[in-house]
């Protein structure tokens, strides 16, 4: 029998763990193409995602879904990710009690 690696998954923190620099690196590339922008570890969308190159490639996009993402997005940016009601808290994937509020 051969082995399938990929079908035994590690405890979701781990898993959550060794994700984090691919979580990193992402970010970084999102900033370094001026699509999220980071000040003082606060990310937020550039103003520059807001143009019209990029709404013309999200009207172009074949995304039938494009209105659910839309408000999932919407969803997500209100929610917090620090604190007792956050989503570190709420998954159990990250340590919460020590966050600066």
């Amino acid at each position: 029998m051969i082995e399938a690696p990929y079908e035994s998954l590690p405890d979701k923190k781990r898993l959550f763990s060794e994700m984090g620099d691919f979580h990193i690196q992402a970010l970084q590339i999102l900033v370094a193409k001026n699509i999220l922008h980071e000040n003082n570890g606060i990310i937020s969308l550039a103003p520059s995602f807001y143009s019209s190159a990029i709404k013309s490639l999200l009207d172009e996009s074949n995304n039938n879904d494009y209105e659910f993402f839309l408000e999932l997005v919407s969803i997500l940016n209100q929610v917090s990710v620090f604190g007792e009601s956050g989503l570190k808290k709420r998954t159990g994937l990250m340590e919460y009690r020590y966050d600066a509020l």
